[in-house]
Order: structure tokens, then C-alpha cells, then sequence
């Protein structure tokens, strides 16, 4: 979730704005050359999906492994797009909030492998 709050990149795009300032943006329609306002979800999704896997850890079951694979899967996909598309794919032009956003991704996946390792999925 803190990395909504910090910049994505280091240049460019995103460089001295938040996923949050950019939906800010976004909704007040001072940019709307740049993007319609419904975009302005897409970059709240991630630390959303950050707040579900959040309040979901301490529930144990199928369903609670599957939603959390799914978050972390839509998680690393919507990264990588972003990566390529802002970024240019160029991982040295990361920020905090991209590297915060990887760290959780790993986060994420070790903390699925774990709980199947445990059993969690019954």
C-alpha cells in the first residue's frame, strides 16, 4: 500500500508523482488530454489489492489461497505493464514506489508458497 504514496520512477513519468497524486489528477480532469477519468481506478487497484491480501491473512481455506494467487498474479501483471509502458522497461529508472511494489510481489509469492507448503490450501 505505501507505494501509491511515493513516486514510481526516478525520471519521466511519474517521477515527482504518486499513483495517488496521478489519480487525483486524474478524477479533477486537469489532464484529461493525457487520459479519460475511469483511469484514474487502475491506479488505485494495486494498493487495493494490497489492502485485501491484508485483511485476508488470517483466514486459512481454498478460497482465501485462491484470492490471494489471483491478487498477486493481477499484482505482477499490472507491474509489468507498467514497467514496460512508463518505465520503457528500463529497471534503473525504478522508484521507491516500484521497488516497493516488487518487494511486495516477492512478498507475496513466498508468502503462497509457504502457506501450500503448511497446508493453508485445505
Amino acid at each position: 500500500m505505501a507505494q501509491a504514496s511515493v513516486p514510481w520512477t526516478r525520471r519521466g513519468a511519474f517521477s515527482s508523482s504518486s499513483m495517488l497524486d496521478g489519480a487525483r489528477l486524474l478524477r479533477s480532469g486537469l489532464v484529461a488530454d493525457a487520459a479519460p477519468r475511469w483511469t484514474s481506478l487502475v491506479l488505485v487497484v494495486v494498493p487495493a489489492l494490497g489492502v485485501l491480501v491484508g485483511a485476508t491473512a488470517g483466514l486459512r481455506g481454498r478460497a482465501m489461497w485462491t484470492t490471494r494467487l489471483t491478487t498477486v498474479v493481477a499484482v505482477t501483471v499490472a507491474f509489468v505493464l507498467f514497467v514496460h509502458n512508463v518505465a520503457g522497461a528500463d529497471l534503473t529508472r525504478l522508484g521507491p514506489g516500484g521497488w516497493l511494489t516488487s518487494a511486495g510481489i516477492v512478498s507475496g509469492a513466498l508468502g503462497l508458497a509457504w502457506t501450500r507448503g503448511h497446508g493453508d490450501k485445505q
